[in-house]
C-alpha cells in the first residue's frame, strides 16, 4: 500500500497532483489524452516524415521528396500540424 493510500485510510485528502502521481504509479491518467493523429502518406508515396521547427512555427516535410506542410504555430499541438499535412495531401489528390 502507498504512502497516499495510508494517509487516505486516516482521513487526510489528496491534492490533485498527488493524486496525478498516485494514479501515474498505478497505471492510470486521469485526464483523457487525444490520440495522435496519423501521417497520410506524401504523394510520392513516402511514409516517413521530418519535423522542422522554425522562429515562427513548425512543420513536417516529406523525407524523400521534401515537400513541406504550410507552418503552424509553435503554441499548436502535434495534431494540429499533422493536420495541416494531411489537408495539404489531401488536397494534392484531387
Amino acid at each position: 500500500m502507498s504512502l497516499s493510500a495510508q494517509s487516505l485510510k486516516r482521513g487526510d485528502t489528496m491534492t490533485f497532483d498527488e493524486l496525478k502521481k498516485e494514479a501515474k504509479q498505478q497505471g492510470y491518467n486521469l485526464i483523457k489524452i487525444k490520440p495522435r493523429e496519423k501521417f497520410l502518406p506524401c504523394t510520392c508515396g513516402a511514409k516517413r516524415h521530418q519535423w522542422h521547427s522554425y522562429v515562427d512555427g513548425r512543420s513536417a516535410a516529406c523525407k524523400k521528396c521534401g515537400k513541406e506542410s504550410p507552418i503552424v504555430p509553435k503554441s499548436s499541438t502535434d495534431n494540429e500540424m499533422i493536420s495541416a499535412w494531411n489537408r495539404m495531401i489531401e488536397e494534392g489528390r484531387h
